[in-house]
């Protein structure tokens, strides 16, 4: 059967169209099969614009850069001195210290990391509380004693102590995770550091040991003994730190603390320390 299918003429010297019908020989689809194109279309059309949708939307959106390694975290550390002096003047005498090292001294860090946007380096920014005890001791020299008087013959001594240092610090740290391509996840995993702070230290001495010209003990001479008093105090530190993961690192470091002359006979405290401690830090991944 023969379709018809009009078209728009112009009669000569008319503006007024008229139509003419022109004939095709096509045949018109089954029923049934454009039953079924409908079904499928209808099936298939939802699915595939959702996964338009999706790639779409995932070309679209700007991808998410992250910072590791900086946010807020706290360390425990413990070790032991290895260096420890402190100068005594009893009477108008000066006693060196004997040097003693040995002692436990042990620690917390309460601080924040930020990491530099333009270099390989990031800052700690820190509160500190260290406790450390011992013994001090002290002598007088040997060409020195002749010249005690009869009345004060106080040659060596030696004396408890308990020491709590309470600082702020700040750190900065080489971040060696930028060269990773280059040196490998062992070795970029590793973070040198070195850093300062001020504070105060509380210091305590009792129980002193006298020692007279003849061997003898004594009771003590000066109130020295029986220092209780808190002084400024300052530090330096280096180490290096081991990043296990994004959150866990292990650390070694020495540190040097040293107090301000806190007495007119008392002058000269310093300790060296060698620690380690762990560190955790609470990386939140921040954005860029």
């Amino acid at each position: 059967m023969k379709r018809g299918v009009l078209s728009q003429e112009l009669l000569p010297n008319s503006t007024v169209p008229h139509f003419v019908t022109s004939t095709s020989t096509s045949r018109p689809l089954p029923l049934r099969v454009l039953a079924a194109l409908a079904l499928l279309a209808a099936v298939l059309t939802p699915a595939q614009a959702g996964e338009f949708d999706l790639k779409t939307i995932n070309s679209i959106a700007p991808e998410k850069k992250t910072r590791k390694g900086e946010g807020p975290y706290v360390a425990l550390q413990g070790g032991t001195t290895s260096d420890q002096s402190v100068n005594f003047e009893v009477e108008g005498f000066q006693y060196m210290s004997r040097d003693r090292d040995g002692d436990a001294i042990f620690g917390i860090e309460v601080g924040n990391r930020w990491r530099d946007k333009k270099f390989p380096l990031d800052y700690n920014a820190e509160f500190q509380a260290m406790f450390w005890s011992g013994e001090l001791a002290g002598y007088l020299p040997p060409d020195e004693i002749p010249l005690l008087p009869s009345d004060s013959n106080l040659t060596s001594f030696m004396t408890d102590f308990f020491a709590a240092s309470f600082l702020v610090n700040g750190e900065i740290g080489l971040n060696l995770r930028q060269f990773r391509p280059r040196i490998g996840k062992f070795f970029s995993s590793f973070r040198p550091f070195v850093g300062g702070g001020v504070g105060g230290t509380q210091l305590w001495f009792r129980d002193p040991t006298l020692v007279t010209r003849g061997g003898d003990t004594a009771p003590p001479t000066s109130t020295l003994f029986a220092t209780d008093t808190f002084v400024f105090t300052y530090q330096w530190f280096a180490g290096l730190e081991f990043m296990i993961n994004d959150n866990f690192s292990a650390f070694f470091e020495h540190r040097r603390v040293i107090t301000e002359d806190f007495d007119d006979s008392v002058n000269d405290f310093k300790t060296s320390s060698n620690q380690a401690g762990i560190r955790f830090l609470y990386d939140k991944e921040k954005e860029e």
